[in-house]
């Protein structure tokens, strides 16, 4: 839908009038990270927060919209990061769904490792490359890359795009298959329920 900024206001002021529930109390387990050095026997996923996750992958990692910072543009963070940013190894990737506040932190990029892959919609390249992160791929709906022993997939999901450098949808938002060859995951960044989960279903099993 075409809504405007007091639209957003309106939904953030509000209340859910069908909302009963309290918030949970989620236990957190301390995790220095240190394990994403090592190898899994098979694969682990550490939630590091909204929707941002660390899967280790046998002797692989990657992240899922990174965003290790305190505050999503204006609104503070509610839990401390899953991981230290610091225990991200070297030879890690990164998946990016779109370029919202929440989803996309520009100090998480900086304080990444400098030589980290990313695989980013179209219309994200050339802000990570403004930020002197090179090694990015950027990829429309159904366009597949390589890295390593994975085959990462960018797929439709129903959401929207835009930050205060880059106006309104002029940058694609996306989810992502990503396959191992063993194990296939599916993030889906934001997106609102639609017929496009039936459709990557059945493309990509």
């Amino acid at each position: 839908p075409d809504r405007g900024f007091f639209d957003l206001v309106r939904w953030q002021l509000s209340s859910n009038p069908y909302d009963k529930r309290r918030e949970p109390v989620i236990p957190v387990v301390a995790n220095d990270g240190r394990s994403l050095l090592g190898a899994e026997a098979g694969a682990s996923v550490t939630w590091v927060g909204h929707a941002t996750f660390a899967v280790h992958d046998e002797t692989d990692v990657f992240l899922t919209d990174p965003h290790f910072g305190d505050r999503a543009l204006i609104l503070g963070r509610q839990v401390p990061p899953g991981i230290p940013l610091e225990s991200v190894p070297l030879h890690a990737f990164a998946v990016l769904s779109h370029n919202h506040y929440d989803h996309l932190d520009a100090g998480t990029v900086q304080a990444l490792p400098a030589g980290m892959a990313w695989f980013v919609p179209l219309g994200m390249a050339d802000w990570f490359r403004r930020r002197g992160r090179n090694d990015v791929v950027e990829l429309d709906w159904w366009q597949s890359a390589r890295h390593g022993r994975f085959t990462i997939t960018c797929v439709p999901v129903q959401h929207w795009s835009m930050r205060i450098e880059q106006s309104r949808n002029s940058a694609l938002w996306c989810g992502w298959v990503i396959d191992s060859g063993e194990r296939r995951y599916f993030f889906s960044g934001d997106t609102g329920y639609f017929h496009g989960f039936r459709e990557i279903g059945r493309r990509l099993g």
